[in-house]
């Protein structure tokens, strides 16, 4: 159930892409800053390897691809500190540990 809706989630933001160069059309809004964040702070593919799952496929998402590319470029020079993959992987597996041992 949570996959499908976020596979929803995905297809509703890449057709938001379509023909925009924002979210919102030609200038940057909420939803991109938001995005832009999410491409820094929870690199999904850290996310998809510590949880074992894909749902985040820049083949079926390109717009969101080319999007989560440029933010992270952006955001990347506009901010010094960003998080390397594989120490996002370590607090990820720490965290889904740490949320077992509590169920």
């Amino acid at each position: 159930m949570e996959m499908k809706q976020v596979r929803n989630a995905m297809e509703l933001l890449e057709g938001m892409l379509k023909g925009k160069k924002f979210f919102g059309g030609e200038t940057v809004g909420f939803l991109d800053i938001t995005f832009g964040w999410i491409a820094i702070w929870l690199d999904l593919r850290a996310i998809e390897e510590v949880a074992h799952v894909e749902f985040f496929n820049p083949v079926k998402y390109p717009l969101l691809e080319i999007r989560r590319t440029n933010s992270k470029s952006f955001m990347s020079s506009k901010i010094a500190f960003t998080y390397p993959k594989e120490k996002l992987v370590r607090f990820f597996k720490k965290y889904h540990r740490q949320c077992s041992l509590l169920k």
